[in-house]
């Protein structure tokens, strides 16, 4: 088949209402080739709506395989694919690169995955391709297609420069017809947190220069956008970034949201960006990244926080009323589900009411990576295909459950129970930390329907899914307990709450399946039990926070004596 286009790009996206539908980074790469007249094409893959469509009977990578069939001759008319490789897309990338076998042009693999791999692994797990980019892309892109690298080299990098870069807006590659945008002042990051892919990937650090951020600017006064989401991995340092911040502001009714580092509000120019700030605080929200207050958790993930600058800004930011919000990280080797909880309490207690909690996913040929084994950290996938710790020696998968729970409760609120007062006489606890108590006695009368619904959901309907997990029977078993109770609910919540009743999964042999006869519908349920089990003890843990929240999740004993 005859190539007469030069590159293109397939990328797998998790698209974001109201932003372009093509991402700014593939945006920035085909901006910067465009100045040498190169045929480009782009074919995204949205996973959202691949998992959305996708029947019940399929996988959503059976789906992508299914979209990759339909489009694999026109992929063939370009000289060089280019692939972005992700820890969820590595599946779908080993998918095309079997598809295309006996493609004469060039196949080139870039992104995280890349950047963090080492060059053994790349090419070891990626034999069918030509070429691996690992860092920015722009410099090297180029030079590949113009055919300027020896045929030898497979593993490619190029620092790269101002003029390396463009416009996506500027040259058209993003029309303005969305409400919301992207937009980057500068590229890379001067820290290497130890969790983010892009530790190994900066270089250098490339400030865009002031003309083109303020033509974009004025570029953006003429549209209808309502919200700049800018990308930088930390906005407030870098040379001119106060200059820039008040440009955005002379966009009528723009809101600006941008990634800050508490530490960087301290000094003059910390400041200033804080006045500013406060000036145009119904336009601005400011996103920090935390993780963990807990020092042994910090140096597992290579970042430390200065917790009392921390404190000085975020005392600020409530004072003033300035809109801001904080990611931590959860699943990290060392955590217990009580360390999370008291950085979510530290948060709520000093003025953050906005928190988001992501699983830590471990970077290829990173520190963390190296030290899984001391750690017996296993890792497991989302729906999307995106790779974290499901269990460490600190933590089971059942504890995982948990911190997850936890973290959806923290999207909508869903931690607070008004009715649960820990000075009412009726009820009794304990102090765990210094921002937790444990919850060792509730009247029964004190059980309200959303009391009810939390130990229904967090203890009752999570242990059961747990132990089915492992053996459906004793899952079942569990069921019909909890059903005996039916009766006298609240005095059965009340003896979950003290730790009187509990949930036991024991280690036992299948039941004997060589009977023909059995039923499909139980000899299915007989093929599900795993054949060894960890035995295990789920009692209910109650904790109240300072804040006013209340945790539920499970205190787990193995025991081999059940």
């Amino acid at each position: 088949m005859k190539q007469s286009r030069d590159i293109i790009f397939i990328t797998f996206d998790i698209r974001k209402d109201e932003y372009p539908s093509m991402s700014y980074s593939i945006a920035a790469l085909i901006a910067s080739l465009k100045q040498y007249n190169y045929q480009i094409g782009h074919f995204s893959i949205d996973l959202q709506h691949t998992l959305e469509e996708k029947p019940d009977e399929s996988t959503i990578t059976e789906m992508v395989r299914k979209r990759f069939l339909e489009n694999l001759d026109y992929f063939r008319t370009f000289r060089f694919i280019a692939i972005s490789l992700t820890s969820w897309s590595i599946e779908y990338c080993q998918v095309l690169l079997n598809l295309m076998a006996g493609y004469e042009g060039k196949i080139i693999l870039g992104g995280y995955e890349v950047t963090s791999m080492s060059e053994e692994r790349l090419l070891s797990n990626f034999p069918q391709a030509d070429y691996f980019i690992k860092g920015f892309a722009e410099k090297v892109l180029n030079k590949l297609i113009a055919g300027d690298f020896p045929n030898n080299s497979k593993v490619l990098e190029e620092k790269i420069e101002l003029k390396d870069l463009a416009s996506p807006y500027l040259t058209g590659v993003i029309p303005i017809f969305s409400k919301k945008i992207h937009w980057e002042t500068k590229r890379g990051c001067p820290y290497t947190c130890g969790f983010c892919e892009w530790g190994k990937a900066t270089k250098n650090i490339i400030q865009i220069d002031q003309e083109r951020l303020f033509k974009e600017i004025e570029l953006f006064k003429e549209t209808g956008i309502n919200e700049i989401n800018i990308l930088d991995g930390t906005f407030n340092f870098g040379k001119y970034f106060l200059e820039i911040f008040r440009k955005l502001f002379e966009i009528p009714d723009v809101r600006i949201t941008c990634q800050a580092r508490f530490e960087n509000l301290s000094g003059d120019t910390g400041e200033e960006f804080l006045k500013l700030c406060v000036k145009n605080k119904e336009r601005v929200h400011l996103e920090f990244g935390l993780q963990t207050i807990h020092p042994k958790e910090m140096e597992m993930i290579g970042r430390t926080n200065d917790l009392e600058k921390v404190l000085q800004a975020m005392n600020f930011m409530r004072i003033n009323t300035i809109n801001f919000e904080t990611s931590i990280i959860y699943a990290i080797p060392g955590q217990t589900v009580e360390s999370f909880i008291d950085t979510i309490e530290f948060l709520l207690l000093n003025g953050c009411n906005t928190i988001r909690a992501y699983p830590l996913s471990i970077p290829k040929n990173s520190s963390i990576e190296c030290r899984k084994a001391d750690y017996d950290v296993i890792e497991g996938k989302n729906k999307y295909n995106v790779f974290s710790v499901i269990s460490t020696s600190s933590f089971s998968e059942d504890n995982r459950n948990d911190m997850y729970r936890i973290a959806n409760y923290l999207i909508d609120g869903g931690l607070i129970i008004s009715e649960l007062s820990a000075e009412d006489h009726r009820i009794k606890t304990k102090e765990i930390t210094p921002y937790q108590r444990e919850l060792v006695f509730l009247s029964p009368d004190l059980i309200t329907p959303a009391f009810e619904k939390r130990l229904r959901d967090d203890y009752l309907g999570q242990t059961m899914s747990d132990m089915s997990r492992d053996d459906v029977l004793q899952g079942i078993g569990a069921l019909g307990r909890s059903y005996m109770h039916r009766k006298e609910m609240n005095v059965f919540f009340s003896d979950i709450i003290s730790g009187k009743f509990s949930f036991e999964l024991k280690n036992q042999p299948k039941p004997d399946d060589s009977d023909k006869n059995n039923e499909p519908m139980v000899q299915a349920i007989i093929d599900k039990i795993k054949p060894n089990i960890i035995p295990r003890r789920y009692r209910c843990r109650v904790r109240l926070g300072l804040s006013g929240n209340v945790y539920i999740f499970r205190e787990i004993q193995n025991s081999q004596a059940f």
